[in-house]
């Protein structure tokens, strides 16, 4: 699952680290990470079948809602929670406590949680 970061430009090393800076990429890329995070988590798991095509419309949709005027609940927070929820689920092992269903809700709610707001 590592190699497939490679589009983006972003080398797993440097995902899966505090240092990330989710400002130094485009808006594009985090996207593309988005999406990256959610499957590979899905498809480790095989709870939640996702199809790339209807998650990336979801994150575009969600992308284009989230208000861009705010000082601080725009998507890059939102993405920013993500990419910091994904590496607390790392740090802590969660798959050895929560269910790949309980991991991607989790996900889903990092990414979603502040959108029309």
């Amino acid at each position: 699952a590592k190699q497939q970061l490679d589009f983006t430009g972003v080398s797993f090393e440097g995902l899966d680290s505090w240092d990330f800076d989710v400002l130094a990429i485009s808006d594009k890329e985090q996207i593309q990470i988005a999406a990256w995070i959610m499957i590979q988590n899905a498809t480790k798991f095989g709870e939640v079948e996702l199809k790339p095509q209807v998650l990336g419309t979801f994150l575009q949709t969600l992308y284009e809602n989230y208000n861009a005027t705010l000082p601080f609940h725009t998507w890059y927070h939102g993405f920013d929670v993500l990419h910091t929820v994904w590496r607390c689920m790392l740090l802590t092992r969660s798959w050895d406590f929560l269910r790949g269903l309980d991991q991607f809700a989790l996900l889903f709610s990092a990414v979603s949680h502040d959108v029309g707001h």
